[in-house]
């Protein structure tokens, strides 16, 4: 059988025909495709134009790529802080959100024209039926304490004419319309919850002067969670909470019914908006994409016949569209980066059950509480370990290809990138079993790692680097603070100071704090108890720190505290801020900058040991 590392020769698969529509790039970021039956569109961000995000169009019928913003815009939503899908596609005619000013703007015929002119506003998730748009505001002007989230309608023959359709809630997402238009639905949930934790899926009429009436709660509640509902002709489609995992369900005529039982949990958190587990392909055919225990298990589900067929692709993607004919994706795999590729809706349905094998690098490695996995350096003659703690805490190490880890595993060091008790993609017993432990149990899960290196007979001889960000740098710095003995850590935009975090940061994560510790008070001791910057008289780790200005999530301040602690203590430390960097850089040159400091920082350290 085909490889799918194949595809970078521009070979197919003899089973599926996975194709990159894209131009093979490690370096741009390609996510969430649309498609109709002429044109692919995407959102396509380049580090070296400083992190610009573009609209790519390219056409199914001769193959050429158009960039439809050429630079001029920065296509970015910054609702909820992180984002995530910023245009939406009908007619050939293009809406997106500008990163600038947060409005959005209408391509038409190739000529750009601002849409809406708000103020102190964010705009993500746009829907249109061709006469309308509606899209998801996070309204600034209005600090209660906290912005105001709505739905918004405008009719684009009066375009300057916003209406505020559903509010009330403390946030939306996955705004869908029926395929009549009589009909829309959308998720909302309240704080101090995340998505993942409550959230509830409604639906309501959309009456003659775009009103919505009729609103009907259709699932979900408190310490329920729903995910991607989507219409599909009368029904609606979604993901619910049942179990140790996500489960797919229908909604007809009053009645929510499973669809079908699969091996692996479609839940997926929702730190952006536009994100997905599967997709609708027609009258009879569903792809679901999930794991199980860190593995990807792709299905298609076959309604006539109410049965199921194993096709794994091996492509990691949480960004799926489809058109009559093709099933695309944003994703990657081992030895592809971030790409667009296609997959012939018919393989899918007439193929046998099968899997396409990657050339898979990882070994994953299951100890007690938590899950390795673990990458070695290309010339097998690593005498390092960069042990690395992802960010979240809800979310998990990324398992495609990744940029930073090809970077590290070319220059001698290998790589192991830890799932603790919490992380997603291992079911959600394993991911709420952080919930009120959050500064423990990943610290535990780390020592956990850090022990397992030492006494394994192929890795014990290895200098070990802990390496983290946002919520890994937490789990990092708390690691440090135990009686460990590891070369040094970096840390990039990590918390440090969970009282800090609560007070300065967003709406969207203003409950989350809350959840993770298991506390309500803001005085309760565990804040003091689990923050880093209280405990550093007990580090004596090396460590180096890289900060966003702009960061809004983790604010320079924490950074710029410990590591004046750390300094005050004689521990060699680093510190580098970049004026223009937020929470997750960026831009190519301060990337590259970063990393560069980081491999002089690590050899200084493993070269001291080891002497």
């Amino acid at each position: 059988m085909s490889e799918l590392t194949n595809i970078k020769k521009n070979t197919t698969s003899s089973y599926y025909n996975v194709t990159p529509i894209t131009k093979i790039s490690s370096e741009k970021k390609r996510s969430f495709p649309w498609a109709d039956d002429s044109y692919v569109y995407w959102m396509e961000t380049d580090p070296s134009l400083g992190g610009i995000t573009s609209i790519i169009k390219y056409s199914l019928i001769d193959g050429q790529y158009t960039n439809l913003t050429s630079g001029k815009y920065n296509v970015r939503s910054k609702i909820h802080e992180y984002g995530g899908i910023a245009y939406t596609v009908s007619s050939n005619q293009v809406f997106f959100v500008n990163s600038d000013d947060q409005n959005i703007y209408h391509i038409d015929n190739n000529k750009i024209s601002q849409l809406t002119n708000l103020n102190d506003i964010r705009i993500g998730e746009i829907i249109t039926d061709e006469n309308d748009l509606y899209f998801i505001v996070e309204d600034h002007s209005v600090l209660e304490p906290y912005p105001q989230n709505y739905i918004a309608h405008i009719n684009l023959s009066n375009p300057k004419e916003i209406t505020k359709v559903v509010h009330g809630a403390s946030f939306y997402s996955n705004i869908s319309l029926s395929p009549d238009s009589k009909f829309l639905s959308w998720l909302q949930w309240n704080l101090p919850s995340m998505p993942w934790e409550s959230s509830e899926l409604y639906m309501g009429r959309i009456d003659n002067y775009n009103n919505i009436s009729e609103i009907s709660l259709i699932d979900g509640g408190l310490g329920k969670s729903i995910f991607q509902p989507e219409w599909d002709d009368k029904k609606l489609i979604y993901i619910k909470e049942d179990g140790d995992r996500g489960k797919i369900y229908q909604y007809l005529d009053g009645e929510s019914r499973q669809l079908h039982e699969l091996p692996i949990d479609l839940l997926r958190p929702l730190w952006q908006l536009g994100v997905s587990s599967y997709k609708i392909l027609n009258k009879n055919f569903i792809f679901a994409s999930g794991y199980q225990k860190g593995e990807m298990g792709q299905f298609i589900i076959d309604r006539s016949k109410n049965s199921i067929k194993k096709i794994n692709l091996e492509i990691y993607s949480e960004q799926i569209c489809s058109n009559d004919k093709l099933l695309i994706l944003a994703g990657s795999a081992d030895k592809l980066s971030d790409e667009i590729l296609s997959v012939p809706i018919k393989f899918l349905n007439n193929s046998k059950s099968s899997t396409i094998k990657v050339n898979n690098q990882r070994k994953i490695i299951e100890l007690k509480n938590s899950f390795l996995n673990y990458y070695q350096s290309k010339n097998n003659n690593s005498n390092a370990i960069i042990l690395k703690v992802h960010s979240g805490p809800t979310s998990s190490s990324y398992f495609g290809y990744s940029e930073e880890r090809e970077y590290w595993t070319n220059r001698s060091f290998d790589i192991i990138e830890l799932d603790y008790r919490g992380s997603t993609n291992y079911g959600i017993k394993f991911r709420k079993e952080l919930n009120g432990n959050w500064g423990i149990y990943d610290t535990e899960d780390c020592l956990e790692a850090i022990e397992f290196i030492k006494n394994d007979n192929s890795l014990k001889n290895k200098k070990i680097i802990l390496k983290g960000s946002s919520a890994g740098g937490f789990t990092v710095l708390n690691t440090i603070c135990e009686d460990v003995e590891i070369a040094c850590a970096s840390c990039y935009y990590a918390v440090s100071d969970l009282k800090i975090l609560l007070i300065d940061t967003h709406k969207f994560e203003s409950g989350y704090t809350s959840s993770l510790l298991g506390v309500k008070n803001i005085e309760s001791n565990k804040y003091l108890e689990r923050s880093p910057i209280n405990k550093t008289d007990r580090m004596t780790t090396p460590i180096i720190f890289f900060q966003g200005q702009q960061d809004r999530v983790v604010t320079p301040n924490q950074t710029e505290e410990i590591h004046k602690k750390i300094k005050s203590l004689g521990i060699d430390t680093e510190f580098f801020l970049y004026e223009n960097e937020g929470h997750g850089f960026k831009n190519q040159e301060n990337i590259n900058k970063s990393r560069a400091l980081e491999e002089k920082f690590f050899i200084k350290h493993i070269t001291s040991r080891l002497g």
